[in-house]
């Protein structure tokens, strides 16, 4: 059923996850947008690993909370909070594209 190593999972769909992660995080240490798209896929796929019996909701948890501390080298709860799993409820990721720049159209007067 569920790996019990996490760090490097057995199955190709936990393979792919971690990568993903991997993906996503190295764009947002770079700073680059993070495509809505690519971060749903991968909740949906975390989501389909969780039902499939393939991992629990707290080892892909743990699995992104490492794969981020690695990457960012900072933890979730220090970048979030302690409460980060609240506000960020399984399997949504902590990851978004940065606003837009606004810029006023008209003078102030």
């Amino acid at each position: 059923m569920a790996s019990t190593n996490m760090t490097e999972p057995e199955h190709e769909l936990l393979r792919e996850i971690g990568q993903r992660m991997d993906k996503l995080l190295a764009r947002a240490q770079e700073g680059h947008d993070i495509p809505p798209a690519l971060k749903y896929r991968l909740e949906g796929m975390m989501d389909a690993a969780r039902i499939c019996g393939l991992a629990s909701e707290g080892e892909l948890r743990a699995l992104y909370a490492q794969r981020y501390e690695t990457r960012m080298s900072l933890s979730l709860a220090s970048a979030l909070g302690g409460d980060w799993e609240k506000e960020y409820p399984f399997p949504t990721l902590s990851l978004y594209t940065k606003r837009a720049p606004v810029v006023p159209t008209t003078a102030d007067k």
